[in-house]
């Protein structure tokens, strides 16, 4: 009997019919393969890429930041000697609208600008604020 439907003239089943449908099958297999196994792995492949980057930028200022910490630890290897010279500036007793005056007038004598500076003693703040200063 399968004879007879294969070599009729009529059939609807043909060899060119069930290859078209087994290239549609694996077309659709491929496709759902695609769709749930491999898309997702280059999602995640593609976060894994912006974590990276974003890493190597956070690396990159923390690299940045040893670097000014090394230098300022340069510094202060250089200038060492001079941290007693300080201490000793400074007095134990401060009359603070003194003290603010004297330390603008060495920033002003060695270009330093100072923004802002305050200074609390006793409970009562004297600020500078660019070449005012109040509470007195």
């Amino acid at each position: 009997m399968k004879n007879k439907i294969s070599n009729n003239k009529f059939s609807i089943i043909t060899p060119r019919l069930i290859s078209y449908s087994y290239f549609g099958a694996s077309v659709i297999v491929c496709t759902i393969f695609l769709y749930f196994f491999v898309r997702p792995t280059l999602a995640e492949a593609g976060k894994l890429v912006k974590t990276i980057e974003k890493g190597q930028g956070i690396d990159q200022k923390l690299t940045t930041k040893l670097e000014n910490l090394a230098k300022a630890e340069a510094t202060i290897d250089e200038n060492r000697d001079l941290i007693p010279l300080i201490e000793i500036a400074l007095p134990n007793v401060v009359n603070t609208p003194n003290f603010v005056d004297k330390v603008t007038k060495v920033a002003q004598e060695n270009d330093i600008f100072i923004s802002n500076m305050a200074v609390v003693l006793d409970d009562e703040p004297i600020k500078y604020n660019a070449n005012t200063v109040s509470g007195e």
